[in-house]
C-alpha cells in the first residue's frame, strides 16, 4: 500500500473498513454514496484521483473519475462543507478552484496488521469524513466509521515506450503546436495540457500569421510546415505538430471509417496503406499533423465539440491511446471497450456521451505523468 507522501499522482478506490459489506466510496447521480462493495469496471463511479496539493505540504485533492462537471471541462473535485463549531459537514462535487474546502488531509493509522486512512477537510479540519446514514458519505466531528482502505489502480492508457526523435531538450518534451485558421480551433486550448508534467509543455502558435509575417520579411509567399526551416523552434529542440482541417467525407482514412479527427506522425496521410504501421508508439516520431474534420454538420461532424475534439488530438500527439475502444490492429488499446472513466481521451461526441471532457482529467493527468514523469 503506497503512502500518501510520494508526491505522485494516484488513481484510487476508496473503500470503508467500518461498515460489515465494506463499501466503496462512489458518486450516484452526483452525490457521494457507500452502497455496494463491488468494483464499477465500466463508468468508474468508485475511482478518484488523488493528487498533491502544489505548495501544501500533506494536503490532497481528490477528484471523481466517474461523474462529469456541469460544465463538463472541469475536474470535478470533492469538496467540503461545514463550520468551525459545526458537528457535521458535507460533502459535493464541485468544479476545481483551488480553494481549502477541497484540500484534504489523509492520515495513515496502523491497525492491527493493516493500514487505515482517515481523511480530514483543510477547512474542517475538526470533521473527518465517515460512512455517514442512508448510504451518503459525510463528515463528522466522531471518529466512528470513518476508516477507509485505498486500493490503487494502475492501469495505464499510454500507448508505448518510445519518445519523440528530436524534442528531448534535458529530458524535456516541448511541442510546438502550429494551427492553422481553416482548423477553426482557438490554439490556445492545446495548453490545458500544461502544468501537468514538468517534463510537458505544448507552445502553440498561428501558422497564418508566422507565414504572413515571413512573406512580408522576404517578399515571397510563404508556406512553412512542420520540418521547414522558418518553423519556430523556441528551444531548438522541439516536436512540431502542424494542426488543419481534413475532409474525411471525400477521403476517409484507411482502416477507420469516417473520422472526425486523427493524429499522424512523420509524414504519414490518411490515405496511405502503412499508417497504422507507422504509427507503432514504440518509436520515436520527428513530427506530425493532426487533421480535424471540415464539416460541423452531416454524418460526419455532427454533434462535434472541435475543442474537445482538439485536446483529444493533441493527447494523442503526447502518446495517449484513445479510451473504451479496443482495435484490433497493431497497437490495441490496454483496456476494456466498456472502460470509461471521465477523460477527454474517450471516443465519442461531447453532447452525447457523459463520460466526455473537452480538457484533461485526473484520468488524463495520471497517464501523461506516468509516461512522461511528474
Amino acid at each position: 500500500m503506497p503512502y500518501l507522501s510520494e508526491g505522485d499522482a494516484y488513481l484510487f478506490r476508496i473503500r470503508s473498513l467500518d461498515v460489515h459489506n465494506q463499501p466503496l466510496m462512489r458518486v450516484e447521480n452526483g452525490f457521494v454514496r457507500h452502497r455496494v462493495a463491488s468494483v464499477d469496471n465500466t463508468r468508474a463511479t468508485d475511482l478518484w484521483a488523488i493528487e498533491p496539493v502544489r505548495g501544501a505540504n500533506g494536503f490532497y485533492t481528490i477528484e471523481s473519475l466517474g461523474h462529469r462537471s456541469s460544465d463538463r471541462r472541469s475536474r470535478n473535485m470533492l469538496t467540503g462543507s461545514g463550520t468551525s463549531t459545526s458537528t457535521t459537514g458535507t460533502l459535493s462535487l464541485t468544479a476545481y478552484n483551488s480553494v481549502h474546502n477541497q484540500h484534504w488531509r489523509i492520515l495513515r493509522v496502523r491497525n492491527d496488521d493493516s493500514w487505515r486512512y482517515y481523511i480530514t477537510n483543510r477547512a474542517n479540519p475538526h470533521l473527518v469524513v465517515r460512512t455517514g446514514s442512508g448510504n451518503n458519505v459525510d463528515m463528522s466531528n466522531v471518529m466512528v466509521d470513518a476508516g477507509w482502505t485505498l486500493e490503487r489502480y494502475g492501469q495505464t492508457s499510454f500507448v508505448g515506450g518510445g519518445h519523440f526523435g528530436i524534442n528531448r531538450l534535458h529530458d524535456r518534451t516541448v511541442v510546438s503546436l502550429g494551427v492553422r485558421s481553416s482548423a477553426r480551433v482557438n490554439f490556445l486550448d492545446s495548453t490545458t495540457w500544461n502544468d501537468i508534467s514538468s517534463n510537458v509543455e505544448i507552445l502553440p502558435f498561428s501558422v497564418d500569421a508566422r507565414e504572413s509575417m515571413l512573406s512580408a520579411e522576404t517578399g515571397e509567399d510563404m508556406h512553412i510546415y512542420p520540418m521547414h526551416p522558418r518553423w519556430p523552434r523556441p528551444y531548438r529542440n522541439s516536436f512540431p505538430v502542424v494542426v488543419e482541417e481534413w475532409n474525411f467525407v471525400r477521403i476517409p482514412p484507411t482502416g477507420f471509417g469516417q473520422d472526425v479527427g486523427i493524429f499522424m506522425p512523420d509524414g504519414t496521410t490518411v490515405v496511405d496503406s502503412s499508417f497504422l504501421h507507422d504509427q507503432d508508439p514504440t518509436r520515436d516520431w520527428i513530427w506530425g499533423t493532426i487533421k480535424l474534420c471540415d464539416r460541423s454538420t452531416g454524418s460526419v461532424g455532427s454533434g462535434i465539440n472541435r475543442s474537445a475534439l482538439f485536446v483529444h488530438e493533441v493527447g494523442h500527439a503526447l502518446k495517449l491511446n484513445d479510451i473504451g475502444w479496443f482495435r484490433t490492429g497493431l497497437y490495441p488499446t490496454r483496456h476494456s471497450y466498456h472502460w470509461h472513466p471521465v477523460s477527454v481521451m474517450n471516443v465519442g461526441t461531447l453532447g452525447t456521451h457523459e463520460y466526455m471532457l473537452s480538457a484533461p482529467s485526473g484520468y488524463d493527468r495520471f497517464n501523461l505523468i506516468r509516461h512522461w514523469g511528474r
